[in-house]
């Protein structure tokens, strides 16, 4: 979610409204714990720590305590800020505050397409959300208790935590991450992703697992109150189309979008078929897609930091940008959303709602992402071979 959005959406007058970014209606719900197997977890030491994460029809998931709901498994989301529990999941525990007030909260790219949206309102409560099998609790933590809609389950399995900045947030409160640092809990105030094409990955708090990645991280400046964003440029086959474009990441959206001129940009040079689908009503917007041959996929890429940003860093001895600017390819396995024979359809869709590049966790895939609060950066790797 972003903060024009979030304006537009303080401006109608609904308490605590936010328009989201991220997230995915239920295909699929988990029935009983035991079906979901995460990877193994490991705590080092108080201050850091590990967790293993699975992919579920392109969405992250680990293990939370809320209350006293144990052994939840809920949406790991970097595109928006908050604790939500499907309806009738929460279980207080004897320290559980209710807050005696409301949320209400909107949340588009909701289908694995990224297509759908989806409003959802219910009471507020502060109470403990811990991460399992790890160190890392806040006691009383704000978090949402969807009631509307009841039905069907308003997240896939038990519900979402969120890890972007507070202004993406609907109850008035910064993310569990936040949290954490504000409370001193972690060595550093930062947190990695590294997802696997295999389904699993991991999820790094208090440092950087260098043992996970090739090379130095490439290390990009994030804007005021854009976690997570940044700068970055547009890349065919490894040569830049378009530069000093703003990217927010999100591991709640599962497919990338662009603006649909930097989207055709790519489509042209790349030789893709396009198909523009204009606007029929208000809140529908234009978008644009691509087709091409799945036997001969082309390469789209970012380059992270932005030219701009590593020549500026380059020029300053205390900043902890990178100097130089790398680009990091989508893997051709995860440029495709479907395929129908040797025809594919892909996973870059370009829009006019919104001016900048919104990268989903298909682009995750392969790759170490270090989210650094204190320094204000992102940091990119390609991660190592398993």
């Amino acid at each position: 979610m972003v903060s024009h959005l979030l304006l537009g959406a303080l401006a109608i007058g609904i308490p605590y409204a936010v328009l989201g970014q991220s997230f995915s209606l239920p295909f699929r719900k988990v029935q009983t714990h035991g079906q979901t197997v995460l990877p193994p977890t490991k705590t080092h030491h108080r201050g850091v720590a590990q967790i293993g994460e699975i992919d579920e029809e392109g969405f992250w998931f680990t293990n939370f305590t809320v209350g006293a709901s144990n052994e939840l498994v809920m949406l790991v989301d970097t595109g928006s800020c908050d604790v939500y529990l499907n309806p009738g999941l929460y279980e207080p525990s004897k320290n559980s505050v209710n807050e005696n007030d409301n949320f209400t909260i909107t949340f588009e790219t909701t289908n694995p397409d990224g297509s759908g949206t989806l409003t959802i309102d219910g009471p507020i409560y502060k109470d403990v959300v811990s991460l399992d099998n790890t160190l890392l609790s806040i006691a009383q933590m704000p978090l949402g208790v969807v009631t509307v809609p009841l039905s069907p389950p308003t997240f896939p399995n038990d519900g979402l935590v969120g890890f972007s900045g507070v202004s993406q947030s609907a109850i008035n409160s910064s993310s569990w991450f936040q949290h954490l640092c504000e409370e001193g809990q972690l060595q550093e105030c930062r947190f990695g992703i590294a997802y696997q094409t295999d389904d699993t990955g991991m999820q790094y708090f208090g440092y950087v697992d260098e043992e996970r990645f090739e090379g130095p991280l490439s290390v990009s400046p994030v804007p005021s109150e854009g976690e997570w964003s940044t700068y970055m440029d547009v890349a065919y086959d490894g040569e830049v189309l378009l530069k000093d474009q703003l990217m927010w990441t999100d591991s709640g959206t599962t497919v990338m979008f662009g603006p649909l001129e930097g989207v055709q940009a790519f489509f042209d040079a790349a030789g893709i078929q396009s198909v523009l689908h204009p606007s029929t009503t208000a809140d529908v917007p234009t978008t644009l897609d691509g087709y091409f041959s799945c036997s001969n996929p082309p390469t789209l890429g970012f380059g992270i930091p932005s030219i701009s940003n590593a020549s500026a860093a380059s020029r300053d001895p205390h900043s902890p940008v990178s100097h130089m600017s790398t680009i990091f390819n989508v893997l051709p396995s995860q440029l495709v959303q479907n395929s129908t024979g040797d025809n594919c359809t892909a996973s870059i869709h370009g829009t006019d709602e919104w001016p900048f590049w919104l990268i989903g966790q298909v682009f995750f895939q392969g790759k170490y992402i270090d989210h650094n609060h204190d320094d204000e950066t992102m940091g990119f790797a390609e991660l190592r071979s398993p």
